[in-house]
């Protein structure tokens, strides 16, 4: 198919394909870099804000947490959503859930309806895994983005101790991914524009230097066919040019004068034949 084309068409199309991969090799690196940047900049975030949280509750109390009849408590104040709210106004856009063992006990978010009686096994990682019952009983803090409130979300969990060091809870921060990831994603959605912007631009660019380098090749072909087939051109075009396509104007036209030359030559000839037949005939005429 590639030969049927002409080569200022194969051209076209192999500076477009090369134009391609280059702006796939520079714009994906790039848009991965935003995306990891973003994401390491939304957990180290969380991680500030589960700070904040805790050096809230160890400026009510530093007493151990505890739970006592099915309630969670700090010491000797109950954690409840009076208690919690204040966090808000400390880290805006944080929302607090707050766990005894590992059953939702309340929670700052809008939780869907029909998730507060089985909220756990929805707390899933992009594996679908469950992580907050890993989290509570093992005690270790979590930071990551998971499918959480029907939406994703960038979280923090922190599991929270009593006095013999065992988990009793845990506190959950949420940050909606579009907080973190909006402008990230408008970024890398720009760079795509912009690299595709100026591959167009690049490549309209080529296709006009390409035809414009390619034209007086087309022309001379058209001047060489016409000699392959015995005619003669008027003249020989781009012979001003002091590149290769000027030597190779100038070699069409010496071709064109040698044939030239050979038509002359050959008129010539059949001139000169016709001369002397027409004296012979003379000659003959007279000796009868």
């Amino acid at each position: 198919m590639l030969k049927s084309l002409s080569l200022s068409a194969r051209l076209t199309i192999l500076s477009l394909l090369s134009l391609i991969v280059l702006s796939v090799a520079l714009i994906l690196p790039a848009a991965l870099q935003v995306h990891l940047i973003t994401e390491d900049n939304a957990i180290q975030r969380q991680i500030s804000n589960m700070s904040v949280v805790f050096n809230y509750f160890d400026d009510i109390t530093t007493e151990a947490w505890s739970i006592r009849d099915d309630r969670l408590f700090r010491g000797a104040v109950e954690i409840t959503p009076a208690v919690v709210n204040p966090i808000n106004r400390l880290i805006g856009d944080v929302e607090i859930t707050v766990y005894r063992s590992s059953a939702l006990l309340f929670s700052t978010a809008s939780i869907p309806g029909g998730l507060q009686d089985s909220f756990t096994p929805r707390l899933s990682d992009a594996f679908g895994r469950a992580v907050l019952d890993p989290t509570v009983g093992g005690g270790e803090n979590l930071f990551m983005e998971v499918n959480v409130f029907g939406t994703r979300q960038y979280i923090g969990i922190e599991p929270v101790l009593n006095a013999n060091g065992i988990p009793v809870g845990a506190i959950m921060i949420t940050t909606p991914y579009t907080a973190f990831r909006g402008e990230a994603d408008t970024v890398i959605t720009n760079m795509l524009g912009i690299g595709i912007i100026v591959t167009i631009l690049i490549l309209s660019s080529a296709s006009f230097f390409i035809n414009r380098m390619l034209s007086p090749l087309g022309d001379l072909r058209e001047v060489m066919d016409r000699l392959s087939m015995g005619e003669v051109a008027e003249e020989i075009p781009h012979l001003e040019r002091q590149d290769e396509l000027g030597a190779m104007a100038r070699t069409v036209s010496g071709f064109h004068e040698a044939q030239r030359d050979r038509e002359m030559l050959q008129r010539q000839r059949e001139q000169d034949q016709e001369t002397v037949k027409q004296r012979s005939d003379h000659i003959i005429g007279l000796a009868d």
